[in-house]
């Protein structure tokens, strides 16, 4: 049997993504697909010792987008020993001549801001990894306030989604929801890492008398104001889009954001957002297609001010925005750096 040794890589255009690039998930379908006009190949091999010794000379590019979902356990003993079994695989994989990618969606996981094991990780992974990419402009910055400097880095803004939200369910008008044409509609998804600041959102909304403007909820029940209309329980990407179809604006209240695929939907959808403000709603469009608040009382302001019609976005600076960032763009960018990391291996 031939002895283990490390070998050095030919040039394989082979990745893996973790997740698995599934066709349920429209971001990482979409950026397969331009990936692979660049010539670039997805394979499938698990993060674990047999796999990474068998396809070390077939794969490539190890590449993580939420790497906190191979250790997330509410049993505490079994994540901290998923988190050493993670360290020791991404030990076994830069031995065998893997290189190693983090997309940084956020730097920190959602509503684990503080979370001492997440930042320690982020710490191992970026000292240890060879590339970190990002999908909005203001992520390097983000890194560099939590003193995580990656060795490499590439920015490639996320993409607007195409035509993944096209289909539409005809049976979602106003008409079936008893929603005047006449009014404003903002819809906002609550439940899950929304709930939170979803309810901060539609207090602020309860504290003031509106008589033309109706919150659209998808998820849990948040209010039950007459200008309410609750839509419960999971919804359907086409059921989603069509909702959104229907609305004049998107709420993102986030506390919290480092990129927001919801934004992107919102823009791929000619629909402005309302959202806090945050870095990543100012640099990826700004006034052109953000309404933005600074606390409760501003949003209030922002509110009364929209019933009276001073705000107006004009859909011809929204798909401005919509066109700037594509996924051939960031496809050719990462691409790019792919090829670079193994020409330099």
């Amino acid at each position: 049997m031939e002895k283990l040794s490390v070998k050095k890589f030919r040039y394989m255009n082979n990745f893996c993504t973790y997740p698995y690039v599934k066709n349920d998930n429209p971001f990482l379908k979409l950026m397969l697909n331009h990936l692979q006009d660049f010539g670039w190949t997805q394979k499938s091999i698990k993060f674990r010792t047999l796999h990474l010794l068998k396809f070390r000379n077939e794969v490539s590019v190890l590449w993580f987008h939420w790497p906190n979902s191979l250790w997330r356990n509410k049993i505490i003993i079994l994540k901290y020993l998923s988190v050493l079994r993670f360290i020791y695989h991404v030990l076994l994989a830069k031995f065998l001549g893997y290189k190693l990618v983090w997309s940084v969606h956020n730097v920190m996981p959602h509503g684990e801001q503080d979370s001492t094991l997440e930042f320690f990780i982020r710490k191992f992974i970026t000292k240890n990894f060879h590339l970190l990419i990002g999908h909005a402009n203001n992520t390097y910055k983000a890194l560099e306030e939590k003193k995580l400097i990656p060795q490499e880095y590439v920015l490639a803004v996320h993409g607007h989604y195409e035509n993944e939200y096209d289909q539409k369910n005809l049976k979602i008008t106003r008409k079936a929801l008893n929603i005047s044409e006449e009014k404003y509609v903002i819809l906002i998804k609550s439940g899950g890492k929304n709930f939170d600041s979803s309810l901060k959102f539609a207090k602020t909304f309860d504290s003031i008398e509106l008589k033309n403007i109706q919150l659209l909820v998808l998820g849990n029940k948040i209010s039950d104001n007459v200008n309410v209309t609750f839509i419960p329980g999971f919804v359907k990407d086409e059921d989603l889009s069509s909702y959104i179809s229907i609305s004049d604006y998107v709420a993102l209240p986030y506390e919290e954001i480092t990129t927001s695929g919801a934004y992107f939907l919102a823009i791929t959808l000619e629909k402005p957002v309302i959202a806090k403000n945050l870095p990543f709603f100012r640099e990826h469009g700004g006034d052109k297609s953000c309404l933005i608040f600074d606390d409760s009382e501003d949003l209030k302001e922002k509110l009364i001010k929209l019933e009276e019609g001073h705000f107006c976005f004009e859909k011809s600076n929204i798909i401005e925005v919509k066109n700037k960032y594509t996924w051939k763009n960031a496809s050719k960018q990462i691409s790019e750096s792919f090829n670079k990391l193994l020409l330099n291996s």
